[in-house]
């Protein structure tokens, strides 16, 4: 049963979550990803009591630094993207 759970949840997961991209620009997904090591970490801490050490926190520090320049210099950052269907010649 619980294997049962583990698979289909993590489906749905992944199902809902490739929905949910294909919504965003490339690069917003991109960040997107690129967080969850950070928020990784930070419940690893918070949840686990993982020792947080300096080399923790130079290495958070510089991913958010690296994300936000990534923003901050982005300019295909639509936040709607509009979906061209191409017409098949029959």
């Amino acid at each position: 049963m619980v294997i049962y759970s583990a698979v289909f949840a993590s489906a749905f997961a992944f199902i809902i979550q490739t929905w949910a991209q294909s919504f965003m620009s490339a690069t917003t997904v991109a960040i997107v990803l690129t967080m969850e090591y950070i928020f990784a970490a930070v419940f690893g801490i918070v949840l686990a009591h993982e020792s947080l050490t300096w080399r923790t926190i130079v290495g958070g520090l510089c991913m958010t630094v690296g994300l936000y320049l990534v923003i901050l210099f982005d300019d295909n950052s639509d936040p709607h993207p509009t979906i061209k269907h191409e017409k098949i010649p029959s």
